[in-house]
């Protein structure tokens, strides 16, 4: 029996190789997880254990600490299988997921198709596509339009339903503001304008509108649903334009805790614009790896939904998991630096700890969360902090990161 999984799984690693192929992936990998499944390490450093649990008494039951060592034994856990809100701490799974499946160098693309003497655009929700993105798009219409002397430009820009412009769970009050933007296909500077924020496909309807009828052409744009597109392989476009490459936006999702782009590359790399279906792509490609079997809930990609719950002891484990993975230098540079860098740049009341913590943090009112790697000498430290309730967490966390640096455990 051995020997037949065996040989089955060189066969997937043989076809692995041929074809990048998502379901051969995940085939090999749950296989891999059947013969050698996720087993919990624990070495608990009891000197480290005993000063954490003082630092965060009396609220200890509103906190959620683990601790990894350079092998992925847990040395400190105070709640760490209890289900928090994360924040956006839920952006390390969202740009973990879109790494692993699409890779550093992948981008989104922007595409102006000419079909049966019409234009039709259709983008993939680039958070850094601008004014002067929609003029390269709107100089390309009017040349190429010339060359066929069409008296009428027609064009068709593609779009999500409002329904997947935000998750039901989003607060109304976020929606107004730059941090809920709608999670559109075609955004201007990732909807971050007023008009935008509202009604993001007219904002850049107005915006081509204006570049295509300085020409003084005959100019009509009409708005589709993104589903009425019609694929075909004869539809190859005319003009495309490319995002930064991901291991960019990686960056700007978690040193900067940009929630468009978190969402945007999770519909993205997930193929799915509904919050639901995009979700329950992450816990498919989450089933694939060996991580441990707590409860969690993932309803978006960036955090900002108060319906996510994860655990410390979660987080910890995909961390460690992405640290052994093949672009894991892609994936750790992606995080803030302590002191130096992205949302931890003013964080220096621990100065001792500048340059050596890369930490995804995340913030909600009520919420406090950090996760990430602790560097100290030849060695890497794990540590996930969640905080529900506690009215100024930040020092907290900094005296339990400060501790584990300081700790001799190993």
């Amino acid at each position: 029996m051995k020997k037949k999984v065996i040989s089955i799984v060189l066969l997937i690693i043989f076809f692995n190789k041929l074809v990048n192929n998502y379901h051969i992936i995940d085939t090999y990998r749950r296989i891999i997880t059947i013969i050698s499944p996720y087993r919990e390490k624990i070495n608990i450093c009891y000197s480290l254990q005993n000063k954490i649990s003082d630092i965060i008494s009396p609220n200890s039951n509103k906190w959620s600490i683990t601790v990894l060592n350079d092998s992925g034994k847990t040395i400190s856990d105070i709640n760490g299988k209890i289900s928090r809100i994360p924040a956006s701490n839920q952006k390390i799974l969202t740009t973990a997921y879109a790494l692993d499946r699409l890779g550093p160098n992948f981008t989104l693309k922007t595409k102006l198709y000419f079909i049966n003497g019409s234009y039709h655009i259709l983008g993939e929700g680039d958070p850094d596509l601008s004014p002067k993105t929609i003029k390269l798009l709107s100089n390309k219409i009017l040349s190429h339009s010339r060359n066929r002397n069409l008296s009428t430009v027609n064009v068709y820009l593609y779009e999500e339903s409002r329904d997947n412009w935000w998750h039901s769970s989003w607060p109304i009050i976020d929606r107004t503001e730059t941090y809920g933007a709608p999670i559109s296909r075609l955004a201007v500077q990732s909807n971050s304008s007023q008009y935008a924020l509202s009604e993001p496909i007219l904002f850049f309807k107005s915006i081509l509108y204006s570049n295509l009828n300085r020409k003084n052409n005959s100019i009509n744009i009409q708005i589709r649903k993104s589903s009425d597109f019609e694929k075909n392989i004869l539809n190859y476009p005319i003009f495309i334009y490319n995002s930064a490459p991901f291991y960019s936006l990686l960056s700007l999702a978690n040193s900067e805790s940009h929630n468009f782009t978190s969402e945007i590359l999770l519909k993205r790399t997930s193929d799915k614009w509904s919050f639901t279906e995009s979700s329950n792509s992450i816990y498919s490609w989450l089933g694939t790896l060996p991580l441990p079997k707590d409860r969690i809930l993932i309803k978006d990609g960036s955090g900002l939904s108060r319906s996510n719950r994860l655990t410390s002891n979660y987080i910890a484990n995909l961390l460690f998991y992405m640290k052994h993975h093949k672009f894991s230098n892609y994936y750790l540079s992606s995080f803030s630096l302590y002191g130096l860098r992205g949302t931890l740049t003013n964080s220096n009341q621990t100065s001792f700890l500048n340059g050596k913590l890369l930490a995804k943090t995340g913030t909600l009112s009520g919420i406090k969360s950090i996760s990430g790697y602790l560097l100290k000498d030849d060695r890497v430290y794990i540590i996930s902090i969640i905080s529900n309730g506690i009215a100024y967490p930040n020092s907290i966390s900094d005296q339990i990161i400060k501790n584990v640096y300081s700790s001799d455990c190993i």
